[in-house]
C-alpha cells in the first residue's frame, strides 16, 4: 500500500472542491444529528484502503448507502447499518462484489465526490466554519465524526498526546503512518493528516482549500505536488487528465 501521505491526485481534486463549495451549500439537518455520537472503535478498525479514491470498506459502504443510494447498480439497497453506525452487506457474494467496485474509477469517483460534499456539510455544522481540504481527507480516511473530534481538539489542546485524546483515531492512524504516528501530539497528527493538501506544514488552526487551479495544472501536467509545497510531502504521480474519470453532471 502506498504511505498514506501521497494523495491520489484525483482525490485531492474533489476533496477540494468540496472545500471550495461548501460554503455555499446549505446544512442538511440529517447531517448534523450524525456528527453527534462519539467515535466508534469499530468504524476505525485496521481495513486496508483501496481503489483510486482509497476507501476504507466501512466508509465505501457508507458512502453508497447514504450519498451515492441512487448508484444504477443498485448497492444501496444490499447495505445496511448497525445502531452503533457499522456499516455492512449480510451475503458475502453480494459484499465481495461491491467492495471489488471501489476498483470502478467512475462508481469511485462519483462516490468520493458525494461523500467530501456531505462532509463538508457536516464539517461546516461542527465547526462552525468552511473545513478546509485537508481536513475533508481526515474526513474521507476516517468519517466526519472522527475528523470533527480531531480537529476540535488539535484546536484547542495541540501539544496534548493523541494517543490519549483521540485513542481510536491515533491506533487507526498509526496502523497507516506507521510506527512515527504512537508519539504524535494533536497538533501534529493535525499536520500529519492535513500536510498533503493544506498549505501550512504545522497546525495553525484554519488555512484555505488548495486552489483549484493549481490542482488543474497539476493534473494535466502530471506534476509532483511536493515541489511546491514547503513540507515536500509529494502527490502520487503520474496521473493525468486523460486518466481521470469524467467528473459527474
Amino acid at each position: 500500500m502506498s504511505s498514506l501521505l501521497d494523495v491520489p491526485a484525483q482525490l485531492a481534486l474533489a476533496l477540494s472542491l468540496a472545500a471550495s463549495t461548501a460554503a455555499n451549500e446549505p446544512p442538511r439537518a440529517a447531517v448534523v444529528g450524525a456528527l453527534n455520537p462519539p467515535v466508534s472503535v469499530a468504524m476505525l478498525t485496521a481495513e486496508p484502503l483501496k481503489g483510486p479514491y482509497r476507501f476504507s470498506e466501512d466508509l465505501w459502504l457508507r458512502a453508497l448507502k447514504e450519498d451515492l443510494p441512487q448508484d444504477v447498480h443498485g448497492y444501496a439497497r444490499s447495505i445496511f447499518r448497525t445502531s452503533s453506525g457499522r456499516y455492512y452487506v449480510p451475503r458475502q457474494a453480494e459484499r465481495r462484489e461491491i467492495l471489488a467496485a471501489r476498483d470502478d474509477g467512475l462508481l469511485a469517483a462519483r462516490a468520493a465526490r458525494a461523500f467530501a460534499r456531505a462532509n463538508a456539510r457536516a464539517l461546516r455544522v461542527s465547526l462552525h466554519r468552511t473545513p478546509t481540504a485537508g481536513e475533508l481527507y481526515i474526513a474521507h480516511l476516517f468519517g466526519p465524526e472522527a475528523a470533527a473530534s480531531l480537529i476540535a481538539r488539535a484546536r484547542s489542546h495541540p501539544d496534548a498526546a493523541a494517543a490519549k485524546h483521540v485513542p481510536e483515531l491515533a491506533a487507526r492512524a498509526r496502523d497507516l503512518l506507521g510506527v512515527r504516528a504512537a508519539s504524535l501530539t494533536l497538533g501534529q497528527l493535525y499536520a500529519q493528516l492535513t500536510g498533503p493538501l493544506d498549505h501550512a506544514p504545522n497546525f495553525v488552526g484554519r488555512q484555505p482549500p488548495v486552489s483549484q487551479a493549481t490542482i488543474a495544472d497539476m493534473l494535466q501536467r502530471g506534476a509532483a505536488w511536493g515541489a511546491l509545497r514547503p513540507n515536500g510531502i509529494a502527490w502520487q504521480t503520474k496521473v493525468s487528465a486523460a486518466a481521470s474519470p469524467a467528473a459527474p453532471q
